[in-house]
């Protein structure tokens, strides 16, 4: 008896041996390399991999993993590390560690009133109110700071002249956004996105976050037509055409606003829950430096300084035949929060406006001509000199929202890597919303080992999610780690909870 159970139990043993090899046998076919060893954790972790690739949720998807120990620089593990994928919002963390490594952590734009004229013994500008932009995108939105408000910049900007003797101006108020290019959006951005606030894009002469609210009174019953309220602020000449509808009640914001950088019409479309009396939806600025112009001029009017000439911006100024004139006196300068501070905004609210901003500035304050495609060919530049492979990164705005953006998994987590070796790491990791606690992750990894301790950026567009950031291990360790899944076949909150599960064993990682 004795020695059948002894057969039996060295056949079991044979058995689990032959079952273990064929397991890390289709592992290792599968594309994953474990790098590190362990008893338990990362068995766990192969378990979990090999698990969502064998999803036949998968069979169309393309993905890539890869976590490197930041302390010893060790790959634990790699999936598809050199896939070339859309990594939606993930980009913006290469847009502003790119910002924080090739400016300075303390640089601040600078936004210039002056003037070209001289001032009379009666107080008249023989010449012309000029402000100068530096395509700060925090310019005026008191939601990044309240010292911002437009009101408190205008206000500002009022002494100003008031103290060198201006009451009335014989020109114009003129705006010069001509430190950017004039492509408010990049090229590959869809036509669905442009209206609305999160395609507002970025200038020269930024505004308000380059953004407007339109507010609604929703219908009687279902189906029954919208009403718009009023737009704060009031853009002048904005034409809108509402067909806005009565959805059912807690529907949420299902409208989609469409038009195109500087067309003034902008088409109103989908529903507004039923029962909202003033219903905020957020569209995109038709035309930002123009906006400026316009309201400083009328703030200036209300105030008792009269302006003979109608407002304008250099790119008007330029349809009619006119020159941006130089300026010649600064009257006053309006200076931006710190780079680290506008950084750190941009990736927890996910700013994409402010990402186009970063990219066009990388690209001034190099020396090329402030545009996507300068700014994106500097970034590459930089990686590479990093000692970063930059094939299959391919960048066509700064804020991931174009979906032709291509970044590997790899590239992605060894900037993570390189970063948590800067000293302002302690800051930049702290822009990254908190598992279960904080920002695009507050409702997500509750319960898990994560809560609490990993921090990502997300990234959200059709059929695309992506994490990067950081997590520590049950053993100490911190892991920087990217996760890309492109074309999953399933919800989008499926796809998430399959991809929590991964990052969270990664915590869990206890070698």
């Amino acid at each position: 008896m004795c020695q059948q159970l002894g057969e039996y139990i060295a056949i079991n043993m044979i058995l689990k041996r032959i079952i273990l090899a064929a397991f890390l046998g289709f592992i290792l076919f599968s594309g994953l390399q474990l790098v590190a060893q362990s008893t338990v954790r990362p068995k766990e972790l192969a378990v979990a991999l090999a698990q969502f690739g064998n999803d036949s949720r998968m069979r169309s998807a393309s993905w890539g993993l890869v976590v490197i120990d930041v302390s010893s620089g060790d790959t634990i593990a790699a999936v598809n590390p050199h896939e070339a994928l859309v990594p939606a919002s993930t980009l913006k963390i290469i847009t502003t560690a790119s910002a924080l490594e090739m400016l300075d952590t303390n640089f601040r734009y600078q936004t210039l009133l002056g003037m070209r004229g001289n001032v009379g013994s009666t107080g008249i500008l023989h010449g012309d109110l000029i402000i100068r932009g530096s395509g700060d995108p925090t310019f005026g939105w008191k939601e990044f700071a309240a010292k911002n408000s437009l009101d408190s910049v205008f206000t500002v900007w009022y002494h100003a002249i008031k103290n060198a003797g201006i009451r009335k101006i014989s020109g114009r108020v003129f705006v010069d956004e001509t430190i950017f290019d004039d492509q408010l959006i990049p090229r590959t951005w869809i036509w669905e996105n442009m209206g609305n606030h999160f395609g507002a894009g970025t200038s020269g002469m930024s505004v308000l976050n380059n953004r407007f609210t339109v507010f609604f009174q929703a219908g009687d019953s279902l189906g029954k037509p919208a009403s718009v309220l009023r737009t704060e602020p009031e853009v002048p000449g904005m034409i809108l055409q509402n067909t806005v509808t009565t959805g059912p009640p807690g529907s949420g914001d299902q409208v989609w606003i469409f038009g195109a950088p500087f067309q003034m019409e902008r088409l109103l479309t989908g529903t507004v829950p039923l029962g909202q009396r003033e219903f905020p939806v957020h569209g995109s600025l038709p035309d930002p430096p123009m906006f400026v112009a316009a309201a400083f001029a009328n703030f200036l009017h209300n105030q008792g300084i009269h302006l003979s000439k109608a407002p304008v911006s250099a790119r008007i100024s330029r349809q009619f035949g006119l020159t941006v004139p130089q300026l010649t006196d600064t009257l006053s300068v309006w200076v931006s929060s710190s780079l680290m501070q506008i950084a750190n905004f941009t990736n927890f609210r996910s700013d994409n406006s402010f990402s186009e901003a970063l990219l066009k500035t990388i690209a001034h304050r190099k020396g090329h001509p402030a545009t996507t495609a300068a700014g994106a060919a500097a970034i590459r530049s930089f990686w590479q000199n990093q000692g970063i492979n930059t094939q299959g990164m391919f960048l066509f705005d700064g804020s991931g929202l174009s979906p032709s953006n291509r970044v590997t998994a790899g590239q992605l987590a060894h900037i993570l890597n390189i970063l948590a070796r800067r000293n302002y790491f302690p800051a930049f990791s702290e822009s990254l919303p908190l598992a279960g606690q904080t920002g695009s992750l507050a409702h997500v990894f509750r319960g898990t080992k994560s809560q609490g301790v990993l921090r990502a950026k997300t990234g959200t567009l059709s059929h695309v999610r992506a994490f990067a950031g950081y997590t520590k291990t049950q053993s100490g360790r911190t892991v920087a780690f990217a996760f890309l899944v492109n074309h999953f076949h399933g919800t989008g909150s499926e796809l998430r909870n399959e991809m929590v599960l991964i990052m969270d064993a990664i915590t869990r990682y206890n070698q």
